[in-house]
């Protein structure tokens, strides 16, 4: 029983079973998407094909680092505040964004439209 007495463990839980029972909001603007743009910018503005093999490798690798460090920080600092207002208001949060983190129901969705395009070939 000690194991759901720690609160984030009890969020991971409740993100869950968010995700298998309903997926990601079709509806919504998905932070995921926010990412993908970015990268689709850093790719086409900075990545460019005729640099070296040497050079695209770094531009990747500081592509890599600046989407990981930033995604991080941007969620540490809205939990931060989050939890600064009121510990309700933290969880809520940290199961958001467990929850989109996850999607699972939707990548499963997405994986078999691949698999569906890919067998029509």
């Amino acid at each position: 029983m000690k194991l759901f007495m720690n609160p984030e463990l009890v969020d991971v839980f409740l993100a869950l079973i968010i995700d298998f029972s309903i997926g990601d909001p079709k509806r919504l603007y998905h932070p995921v998407m926010a990412i993908g743009s970015f990268i689709h910018w850093f790719e086409k503005t900075v990545n460019k094909e005729e640099y070296s093999r040497r050079l695209r490798w770094f531009f990747g690798l500081l592509l890599w680092i600046l989407t990981v460090t930033t995604t991080y920080l941007l969620c540490w600092s809205l939990l931060k505040l989050a939890y600064g207002v009121h510990p309700v208001i933290y969880h809520a949060l940290n199961i958001t964004t467990i929850w989109m983190g996850i999607a699972a129901k939707s990548l499963k969705r997405a994986s078999f439209k691949v698999m569906e395009e890919l067998e029509k070939k």
